[in-house]
C-alpha cells in the first residue's frame, strides 16, 4: 500500500510540476506576443510623428513667401504622375503664397494638396504631397510636374491636409494629428493633437 501511495504522490508532484511548465511556456509565448505589438505600435507612432517634425522642419528651413500649397489633380489614365491644377493654383494663393484651401487626399494616385518648397533662384523645388498612401518628397526642377515615380517616400499616411491660419503660420495634418508651423521660425507645440487649434 506505501508503494502505491509513493506512486500517486510520485505521479501528482509531476503533474503539479508539469502544469506549471505549461503555464509558464504559455505565459512567455503571449508576453512575447503582447511585447512585440507593443513594440510594432510605438515603431508606427514614432514614425508618424517623425513625419509631422519632418514636414514642420522643411517649412521652418524655407523663408516667406517661398511656401505654396498647390492643388494637384490626377490626370485620366494616370501612370504614375500627377498634374497641378494650374488655373486654381494662382488664383486660391493668398499674398504670401499659401494657400487656405483645406483639402485631403486619401489613397490612391496623386490628387489633393501638394506643399512646394521653393529653393529661390535655383528654379528648384521641394514637393511634399501624398501618392498611393504614402508621402512623398521630390526635389526637381519647377517646371517639371510631380512624379511620385521620381520622388523618394517619407513616410504612410492617408491624409495630408495643409491649412493656413495666418500669413506666417500653417497647420499640416497627417494621420497622427496635426503639427502648427511657423514659416521660417519654429515648431508649435500642439504636434499630434487630434481636433482643436
Amino acid at each position: 500500500m506505501r508503494h502505491h501511495n509513493r506512486s500517486l504522490l510520485g505521479m501528482y508532484t509531476i503533474g503539479i510540476a508539469a502544469l506549471f511548465l505549461v503555464g509558464f511556456l504559455l505565459l512567455v509565448v503571449f508576453g512575447a506576443g503582447s511585447y512585440r505589438g507593443t513594440v510594432d505600435a510605438r515603431e508606427q507612432h514614432s514614425q508618424q510623428r517623425a513625419l509631422l517634425s519632418y514636414i514642420a522642419t522643411s517649412v521652418q528651413q524655407t523663408e516667406l513667401g517661398h511656401v505654396h500649397v498647390e492643388s494637384l489633380s490626377a490626370p485620366a489614365g494616370n501612370s504614375g504622375t500627377a498634374a497641378t491644377d494650374a488655373d486654381n493654383t494662382e488664383a486660391d494663393l493668398d499674398n504670401d503664397g499659401v494657400n487656405a484651401e483645406d483639402t485631403h487626399a486619401g489613397s490612391g494616385t496623386a490628387a489633393g494638396q501638394m506643399l512646394v518648397l521653393d529653393d529661390g533662384d535655383t528654379g528648384y523645388v521641394t514637393r511634399i504631397y501624398l501618392a498611393d498612401g504614402q508621402l512623398i518628397e521630390e526635389y526637381r526642377n519647377a517646371s517639371t510636374k510631380p512624379d511620385p515615380t521620381q520622388g523618394r517616400v517619407i513616410g504612410t499616411t492617408n491624409t495630408f491636409a495643409i491649412d493656413a491660419v495666418a500669413d506666417d503660420l500653417l497647420r499640416v495634418t497627417t494621420d497622427e494629428g496635426q503639427v502648427f508651423v511657423y514659416i521660417g521660425g519654429p515648431a508649435e507645440a500642439g504636434a499630434a493633437q487630434e481636433g482643436g487649434e
